[in-house]
């Protein structure tokens, strides 16, 4: 049964992140564990939400827009770091909670800390193409204030 939960919920995290063949990316020179990612969740809030904290569209909520998958994967990775912490669905209207769990998926997804992946990788998935991704990325990017 366990095994059935468990191919269910990446399943599920499929469907919600979409999973393309092949990423590039394009080295911004922003790659170090110091970058300040403040400004740049800032901008994706706008562009997803116009940073309403309470939005609710579809299974997307909070100001960035975060879905179930997202929830639940960092619960994933806080569970296979052997923390305790754990998020739950209305923490995504938390502006202070949303912005730790986005935290928490770049560290695992993009540890280089890769400005341009981080964007790109929130709008398509941990496997995210730059081709799809190319009009999100330059609209989050506008709204930067640095």
């Amino acid at each position: 049964m366990k095994k059935v939960k468990t191919v269910a919920l990446w399943a599920f995290l499929f469907l919600c992140f979409p999973t393309l063949m092949s990423a590039t990316v394009i080295n911004d020179g922003d790659n170090d564990s110091d970058v300040d990612w403040a400004p740049y969740i800032e901008a994706i809030a706008l562009v997803e939400t116009g940073n309403n904290p309470n939005m609710r569209s579809g299974i997307y909520a909070g100001r960035l827009a975060m879905s179930p998958a997202a929830v639940n994967e960092v619960n994933i990775i806080l569970k296979s770091r052997g923390e305790s912490k754990r998020y739950t669905m209305n923490d995504r209207l938390n502006p202070e909670k949303a912005t730790e769990m986005f935290l928490i998926i770049q560290s695992r997804h993009n540890p280089e800390n890769n400005i341009e992946k981080g964007i790109r990788m929130w709008n398509g998935g941990h496997r995210w193409q730059t081709e799809r991704t190319k009009r999100y990325y330059n609209k989050v990017m506008a709204k930067v204030k640095l």
